[in-house]
């Protein structure tokens, strides 16, 4: 019932933009390789989270430090300038985005934070890829919804909580359609301006 619950990932992502920073400048100073830096961060990270999983679930799902893994993972990508052979992209961006979608095709949810490990995996191997002429995320849809994401992202659970006040049903298809139609909106009148 809480209609901007989803807000709390923002407030993470934020601290993880204004704290990313000044570490990395940290490794720098202190000449540490930044990509063995953030890799034992990021294991330290994924540690406290099982960890905090199991004794302190909202917690573990809430704060950044066991949330912090998931960032870093992307950040370890850009820093270790991973990159693989023309010839491997193609299966390599296909799994990632299999990953991606693996977690919502599952009949039952894993425990937090194994929950998420899939799709962590797979944007890392979609990063790692880095296919720009690829038909699975260099198509125009699928480059209008990354677009959009941060606009859709914003409009789906306010919709979600909503919904069955206004129609007696939470119902996904509409729900979808009209985070796409609201999102697409905010992003041409609010972000775009």
């Amino acid at each position: 019932e809480k209609w901007l619950l989803h807000t709390w990932s923002l407030s993470v992502e934020w601290q993880f933009y204004l704290a990313y920073p000044l570490l990395l400048q940290a490794l720098r100073w202190l000449r540490m390789s930044i990509p063995w830096a953030l890799t034992a961060l990021l294991i330290g990270s994924f540690g406290i989270a099982v960890a905090m999983g199991r004794s302190h679930p909202d917690a573990a799902f809430f704060l950044l430090l066991p949330r912090a893994w998931e960032l870093l993972a992307g950040g370890l990508v850009f820093a270790s300038d991973a990159h693989v052979a023309n010839l491997r992209r193609w299966p390599i961006g296909t799994l990632g985005a299999a990953l991606i979608l693996l977690p919502a095709l599952l009949p039952w949810a894993p425990p937090w934070p194994m929950a998420v490990m899939p799709a962590v995996a797979g944007a890392v191997l979609v990063l790692i890829a880095r296919r720009e002429n690829s038909r699975v995320t260099g198509n125009r849809v699928v480059r209008a919804v990354g677009r959009w994401s941060y606009s859709i992202y914003l409009w789906h659970w306010p919709l979600i909580v909503l919904w069955p006040y206004a129609f007696g049903q939470v119902d996904p298809l509409p729900i979808l359609v009209a985070s796409l139609v609201l999102a697409s909106a905010t992003k041409v009148f609010v972000e775009d301006r």
